[in-house]
């Protein structure tokens, strides 16, 4: 049974013991009077005392002091206990008590105090029906010989509805440990969850840039970098490589900068961050693939290997845009390439925007090729690298925030500092999602060319 429907349960009977107890004073209140009848008859005579004893509403009994056994039944005892000998006295000895020892016990405490009253005490009837009875027990004297008066107030009914209600309570409190031990199990669960989860968090925040690194090169520059859990599946990765372009000329800087969105969010999106900053380093730092379409069409031929995605079921991908900069003396050169994401850059005060391809990193084969764009940056010009996390996220109304207000309020905020500009977007996104939760992991990075 439910907790709800055992609580809803317990309510109704203890509305039905409720009644049972008002009923049960009313019948006390009886109970008295018919013992202040009784005393009353007693002093006139003991005829009269049979006749009342007999015509009352109250099942009594009276047994033998001598032998225990049962001598009278009034009508109502009669039809309580289902006896079937007529009164008023009985010709064989019957016991009513569901327990023997019970009698004996009841005996011996009306022996030492002189009376018993108001004792709730199982009975038996003489078809074997189970009954409980508010008891009471006083000494009298009939022709002559010593006998016990016994009144019985049937409160069977109450009994029952309070065990039931013990068995509800019962069951209710068996369900609250069983509960508690669940929780206790689940919260133990979740802190190991959690515990795993602040690790891979250390190992995802070691593989991002560190921001005195990225400082270097974009004096002005904003992260946006909102998991929707602990880690993350997105991630952003930055490289500086010197290149002597002659034995004479000043040195070259290849700078390399990507936003990656990775498959999924939490620790899966975070282990599969891991493998593509790996993956870039290899391509980028080692193998020194300068080219962005030629670098992501090895990052996606190394994903398929590490993954082994051609011998399972894994379509794991990433979405990159990929930036390589050729910084000589005050010139730079972008080159970009990009995994299902844009390029969005301003350049003489004019927000612009390069597509990629519509083809993720790994995953199912895809037979189109990436390709390049090429494009001359001076000071002050600013590049946006973002993940889909922001367009993606749903406000009250149910809409997105969508990729034309996000180029929209980039357009409106181009001309402020990238600081302001933060600032701006974040609280626009905080006013667009109110107390609606995060759908995905969200990057986006500025950086304004030195």
């Amino acid at each position: 049974m439910e907790k709800q429907e055992l609580l809803a349960e317990i309510e109704r009977l203890k509305q039905q013991l409720a009644q049972s107890e008002n009923a049960l004073k009313t019948s006390e209140n009886r109970y008295e009077m018919t013992l202040t009848a009784l005393r009353a008859s007693m002093e006139k005579s003991e005829d009269n005392l049979m006749q009342i004893i007999d015509n009352l509403p109250t099942p009594l009994t009276i047994t033998r002091t001598a032998d225990n056994s049962l001598v009278f039944a009034n009508k109502t005892a009669i039809d309580l206990y289902e006896i079937q000998d007529k009164p008023p006295f009985l010709s064989k000895e019957l016991s009513l008590y569901d327990d023997p020892n019970k009698q004996i016990e009841l005996l011996s405490l009306l022996k030492r105090k002189g009376f018993v009253e108001n004792l709730e005490v199982c009975m038996r009837s003489l078809s074997g029906r189970k009954l409980w009875v508010l008891f009471a027990m006083t000494p009298i004297d009939i022709r002559g010989e010593k006998c016990i008066l016994h009144v019985h107030y049937n409160i069977s009914a109450r009994k029952m509805v309070e065990e039931q209600l013990q068995d509800l309570n019962d069951e209710l409190r068996s369900t609250q440990e069983v509960l508690a031990i669940e929780m206790q199990e689940s919260e133990r669960k979740n802190l190991q969850l959690t515990d795993s989860m602040r690790y891979a968090y250390t190992i995802q925040q070691a593989i991002l840039p560190e921001k005195s690194h990225f400082k270097e090169d974009f004096k002005e520059n904003f992260v946006i970098y909102l998991p929707k859990d602990i880690v993350s599946g997105d991630f952003y990765w930055f490289s500086k490589i010197r290149r002597p372009r002659s034995p004479r000329s000043i040195d070259s800087e290849t700078l390399t900068l990507a936003v990656v969105d990775c498959t999924g969010h939490g620790v899966p999106g975070a282990f599969m961050s891991i493998v593509g900053s790996i993956l870039l380093d290899e391509v980028i730092n080692q193998k020194q693939l300068f080219i962005p379409a030629d670098a992501l069409t090895e990052l996606d031929r190394l994903i398929k290997q590490v993954l082994k995605q051609k011998e399972n079921l894994n379509n794991d991908t990433m979405d990159i845009c990929l930036c390589i900069m050729e910084k000589y003396k005050h010139v730079t050169s972008l080159r970009y390439s990009g995994a299902n994401r844009p390029l969005w850059y301003v350049k003489n005060g004019i927000l612009c925007e390069l597509k990629g391809r519509q083809k993720s990193v790994g995953g199912k084969p895809n037979k189109r090729a990436f390709t390049n764009n090429f494009v001359e940056l001076k000071k002050d010009d600013i590049l946006y690298l973002s993940s889909d996390g922001f367009a993606d996220q749903v406000g009250e109304n149910g809409e997105r925030y969508g990729t034309t207000r996000l180029k929209e309020k980039i357009n409106e905020t181009k001309d402020l500092s990238l600081k302001e500009q933060k600032k701006y977007l974040l609280n626009d996104f905080k006013s667009h999602t109110k107390s609606q939760n995060q759908r995905d992991d969200l990057t986006l990075i500025a950086v304004k060319i030195d």
